[in-house]
């Protein structure tokens, strides 16, 4: 097992326990929080939560998006 090989096994045990990305990057001394991300990213739970949120309104039509915009707009003024 190489050094990286511990790097990222402590990086991957600490984001599915929870503890949040932008906390681990700054453990593994990233310069900037884009490299943890990119690494492990798919790992972080709420990525899970957020995609199964967000899938529902991904479906609905464009159309039915530009009306509501519109609506906003003219209530807004």
């Amino acid at each position: 097992m190489t050094f990286h090989d511990l790097r990222r096994t402590f990086a991957s045990t600490a984001l599915e326990e929870g503890v949040p990305i932008s906390e681990v990057s700054r453990w593994l001394a990233h310069k900037s929080i884009t490299t943890a991300v990119d690494l492990y990213g798919r790992l972080v739970p709420e990525r899970d939560a957020l995609d199964k949120a967000f899938k529902p309104a991904l479906k609905v039509p464009c159309g039915i998006l530009r009306m509501a915009a519109v609506q906003v707009r003219r209530m807004m003024g």
